[in-house]
């Protein structure tokens, strides 16, 4: 809620500028309330323990990244399709389809040879992770997981 002591400074200051105080004293009053909702409008984050499924070894710059493919099923499935209409909507529109997922933070660590890695956890939907291996299309090189931490 808005404490509306806090505008006083503001509204003295408007009501001494003349006939601008009023339009003046309304802006400040409509902006303190669309910054109210917008802060009780935010999405709510869930946190959720990630089930291990495959990972997907790379390298950067940097060194290896291991990239950690989570599931869960409190994560929503996309709309289901098949494989051929999966790939018609990329070469047409890539941005049709969306997989949701959650992002965890990459981390430092050594690998099994003592060298430095950066696992990042990733988690896909619960029904549409078991799809995953059987698809030409979603199938990468891969290894088996590391490190789940929570994902947000």
């Amino acid at each position: 809620m808005t404490d509306l002591n806090l505008l006083v400074p503001e509204v003295n200051e408007a009501e001494a500028m003349g006939p601008e105080a009023a339009r003046f004293q309304e802006l400040l009053l409509q902006a303190s309330k669309e910054l109210q909702q917008a802060q009780t409008s935010r999405p709510e984050s869930t946190q959720i323990q990630p089930q291990p499924g495959f990972c997907i070894k790379t390298n950067s710059s940097e060194g290896k990244v291991f990239i950690n493919i989570c599931h869960s099923p409190s994560i929503p499935p996309p709309a289901d399709m098949t494989e051929d209409e999966l790939l018609q909507m990329l070469e047409e529109d890539q941005a049709g389809f969306r997989i949701p997922m959650s992002l965890g933070e990459p981390h430092a660590e050594l690998d099994a040879s003592q060298c430095p890695q950066r696992p990042q956890g990733a988690g896909p939907l619960g029904p549409f992770f078991p799809r995953i291996p059987e698809s030409r299309t979603q199938n990468s090189p891969l290894t088996e997981p590391r490190n789940l931490d929570p994902l947000i």
